[in-house]
């Protein structure tokens, strides 16, 4: 979920404040796209709302290399790989119905 709108937002804080451990965000930190387990505010590009909770809040998923060029087109190639990773990974179920980028 793109967070640039403050309804989007809102919607993942009441999320994170009911069931924290339903909520992921994807980070770009020095360069490399990560997916953490839980809300972070710092370098975050993305969240994901998922229907089963993680259980270890130390998963990440890491897809892009630090010297590749973050673009439009890099972050959808990477989500997409990233969550099929995560799935496997945390067997979760994730659905993702949309997400857009400002």
């Amino acid at each position: 979920m793109e967070c640039a709108r403050t309804e989007d937002l809102e919607f993942v804080l009441n999320v994170a404040s009911r069931t924290p451990k339903k909520v992921w965000t994807l980070e770009d930190i020095g360069g490399q796209l990560i997916i953490c387990a839980g809300y972070h505010l710092v370098n975050r590009i993305n969240y994901f709302i998922t229907e089963v909770e993680w259980e270890d809040e130390n998963i990440e998923v890491q897809y892009c290399d630090k010297d590749a060029d973050i673009d439009e087109s890099t972050i959808q190639k990477a989500l997409k790989g990233m969550l099929d990773h995560l799935m496997i990974m945390a067997r979760l179920p994730i659905r993702i119905t949309s997400w857009s980028f400002s």
